[in-house]
């Protein structure tokens, strides 16, 4: 609310919602105004929110995480070719052409992402850390030690 005012958004007004209007998927998807949503960043989960079938509208009950509702269907068919595209060299051409699209378009704009510090190395000792997306997480660091 405060970063909105600072950049002087005139008649900015907060709205708190009843829990009942928060469920009220059409109401949700149909009030103007921003959103914000804290969701993963990975290709999938970032490529669904942008796709025509996951926009929320009268024909799917509002259901879909297309939250800003962009259709485009040039663009729904580069999200398809990378999809359907095997090769590792033609899939990241392809997701090139994505995020060009959407940064030429701004069809959506994270404001922060979260960063989570990790070590990728075979000679550290004493790491009892999770495992996330294969690497160690550094909750334990102060315990770690590298081998000479």
């Amino acid at each position: 609310m405060v970063l909105w005012r600072r950049v002087q958004i005139l008649g900015l007004e907060t709205i708190v919602l009843a829990e009942q209007r928060i469920r009220d998927r059409e109401y949700i998807h149909n009030v103007p105004g921003f959103m914000t949503i804290r969701e993963p960043s990975t290709p999938n989960d970032y490529l669904l929110r942008v796709y025509s079938p996951q926009a929320p509208t009268a024909a799917n009950n509002y259901a879909g995480r297309n939250y800003p509702r962009y259709m485009n269907p040039e663009f729904d068919a580069m999200i398809d070719r990378f999809y359907q595209t095997i090769p590792e060299g033609e899939r990241h051409q392809v997701l090139g052409q994505i995020v060009n699209h959407i940064s030429d378009r701004l069809v959506i704009m994270p404001q922060f992402y979260d960063a989570e510090p990790v070590m990728i190395s075979n000679r550290l000792q004493n790491v009892i850390a999770p495992k996330v997306n294969g690497y160690f997480v550094t909750t334990d660091a102060e315990q770690w030690d590298v081998a000479s």
